[in-house]
């Protein structure tokens, strides 16, 4: 017996878009009021993002050094133009505290 695929409705297809639209765009969304910093452990380079609340410091990791994280980085601190995807970018050269 064949299988029978049923199409959505234009509707649910067009609120499908847009919801993966605004996740994509999500992604890469500038990330405000604080910098990427890394820390050499134990021969490793791990990133994290800072922020400052109320005077206190604060980190949230993001994860170990690799060629697809540092193009995450450069891509969360490129501006996105709304409806839009980011381009491509570049490698950092070095490893430092970036705003």
């Amino acid at each position: 017996m064949p299988i029978m695929i049923k199409r959505l409705p234009d509707n649910c297809l067009s609120l499908y878009a847009d919801l993966l639209q605004k996740t994509i765009e999500s992604q890469h969304a500038v990330l405000g009021g604080g910098s990427f910093v890394s820390k050499s452990i134990k021969g490793a380079v791990y990133w994290y993002y800072q922020t400052k609340i109320g005077g206190e410091t604060k980190q949230k990791y993001i994860g170990r050094e690799s060629e697809s994280l540092l193009k995450d980085i450069e891509q969360a601190k490129a501006p996105v133009i709304p409806g839009s995807f980011p381009a491509t970018a570049g490698q950092y050269g070095s490893r430092q505290e970036f705003r």
